[in-house]
């Protein structure tokens, strides 16, 4: 299964949404990992329905400025994307 993948926005100072759509309703895990792909946060876990879906990031103020990778995971496939974490003002 191909999935599209979005953080918006990014570079992210403050909350972050990521976007992604779901061919089918499915079991979803979404990660944040480092570039070493340690898992830092884990945002979500459980069943979603079919189509676009917006998920909230707010935990970045226990992360350090850096690069990151967010992992969507279902049974049928992944998709990953960066996002670049910039210092909280």
């Amino acid at each position: 299964a191909h999935m599209q993948l979005h953080v918006t926005p990014n570079p992210v100072d403050g909350p972050a949404t990521i976007t992604f759509s779901l061919e089918q309703s499915s079991h979803v895990r979404i990660t944040i990992t480092d570039v070493l792909g340690r898992e830092v946060a884990k945002i979500a876990d459980g069943e979603m329905a079919a189509g676009e879906q917006r998920v909230a990031f707010v935990g970045n103020a226990r992360l350090a400025a850096a690069s990151y990778f967010v992992r969507v995971a279902i049974p049928a496939g992944m998709a990953i994307g960066q996002m670049h974490l910039v210092a909280l003002r």
